[in-house]
C-alpha cells in the first residue's frame, strides 16, 4: 500500500497560523469584555474586530490553493 505524503508549503502554514491568531484574537475581545477591564469598549471592538477581519482574509487567501483549467488536484 502506498502512503501518501502531503507536501505543505510556506504560504500554506502562515495561512493557517494567520487563521488560528484571528481565534485568539476574538477570543481575547470576548474575554476582557467579560472581565471589564479598563479598556474603552468601543476601542477594544473596533480594534478587535478589525484585527479579526485582516487576519481572517490573510489567512483564508493563503491557504485556498488555485486549481487551473484542466488540471487535478494531487
Amino acid at each position: 500500500m502506498k502512503k501518501l505524503k502531503k507536501k505543505t508549503t510556506l504560504k500554506e502554514n502562515i495561512g493557517k497560523y494567520l487563521l488560528d491568531v484571528s481565534k485568539l484574537i476574538l477570543t481575547s475581545i470576548v474575554l476582557s469584555g467579560i472581565l471589564r477591564r479598563e479598556i474603552p469598549q468601543d476601542f477594544l471592538l473596533t480594534i478587535g474586530i478589525g484585527a479579526v477581519i485582516v487576519t481572517l482574509i490573510l489567512g483564508v487567501s493563503l491557504t485556498t490553493k488555485e486549481i487551473k483549467a484542466g488540471e487535478t488536484e494531487n
